[in-house]
């Protein structure tokens, strides 16, 4: 294994995006949250942009980062909510990651789109397996694939501007 080289600047980035993914995660939560399981998910927008701007071990370590403090700040370190954000923020950069390396033609946007969609997959087969036990849970499959559609195409959109800000103004340069 490769030993990890964190510079100055990559571990100032990396904190200022878990940072920006706290700080969003704490304004989404002042929101309306008109429809149940609707939350848009605005941290991610630190996820996207360290997955574009570092690489796919710095968008993992923005998410870890991001999940552990919100949970330690919240007094929730270990309980459901943790393991369902840890789960669903692992799925999403996770697939995210797979599909900026291996897909060809698929944009931001369309990537956070799919992010959203493993977010709310993954944590809906952890209710399944964890809490509820009851097949008419995936009733709500539909419903939850909608909300990443539209909610993940909010991000993306976000993120994608952001991004190209950043990297014009060399903060953070396309990988």
């Amino acid at each position: 294994m490769k030993p990890v080289n964190l510079t100055v600047r990559k571990m100032t980035l990396l904190s200022l995006l878990a940072a920006a993914g706290i700080l969003l995660f704490g304004a989404e939560s002042f929101l309306p949250q008109p429809l149940p399981g609707g939350k848009i998910g605005l941290s991610h927008v630190a996820t996207l942009l360290a997955l574009y701007g570092l690489g796919l071990p710095e968008a993992f370590a923005v998410v870890l980062l991001r999940i552990v403090l919100v949970a330690l700040f919240l007094g929730g370190f270990f309980n459901p909510v943790f393991w369902f954000a840890l789960s669903g923020g692992v799925a999403a950069t996770a697939v995210m990651g797979g599909v900026k390396q291996w897909g060809t033609g698929i944009s931001l946007v369309g990537n956070s789109m799919l992010g959203a969609f493993a977010h709310n997959s993954t944590q809906l087969l952890l209710a399944y397996f964890i809490l509820v036990r009851k097949a008419g849970l995936f009733t709500l499959f539909p419903y939850l694939t909608l909300v990443s559609v539209v909610s993940g195409f909010f991000v993306g959109v976000v993120s994608d501007y952001l991004l190209k800000v950043l990297v014009k103004t060399g903060v953070l340069k396309h990988r």
